[in-house]
């Protein structure tokens, strides 16, 4: 293989890797949204704005997996500031009632989103 077609295919290959994360981030954040809008009744525009929420914070998100790959226990606390910066931005955007419904959904997942306690080692 001459360099020209090994770069070529070297740049193919990231283009399918980072198109293959950005559709899992997708899928992700439409679950959680979804999740939250059955959970607390949200209103068409409380989801366009959790969305957004969403969207910042796992972009923010694949640079810490990077940042925290031989670090397990970094990784988890880098990922429990990200779920209270996320509460922090969703929490104004909630009635009383349904940050009171917040809360129990949120207790509801001993694990938080990953759905595992911390800890597990599975």
């Amino acid at each position: 293989m001459n360099p020209r077609s090994f770069v070529l295919c070297i740049l193919v290959l990231a283009l399918v890797a980072s198109s293959a994360y950005a559709q899992r981030d997708s899928s992700m954040i439409t679950r959680r949204v979804e999740r939250l809008t059955t959970a607390l009744s949200l209103t068409p525009e409380q989801v366009t704005k959790a969305r957004a929420i969403y969207a910042k914070e796992f972009s923010e998100g694949n640079a810490l997996r990077d940042k925290f790959k031989d670090d397990p226990e970094g990784m988890q606390k880098a990922r429990l500031e990200r779920q209270k910066r996320i509460d922090e931005q969703l929490l104004p955007l909630l009635t009383p009632e349904q940050k009171t419904k917040y809360e129990e959904f949120k207790k509801q997942r001993p694990g938080g989103w990953g759905g595992r306690p911390p800890g597990d080692g599975k």
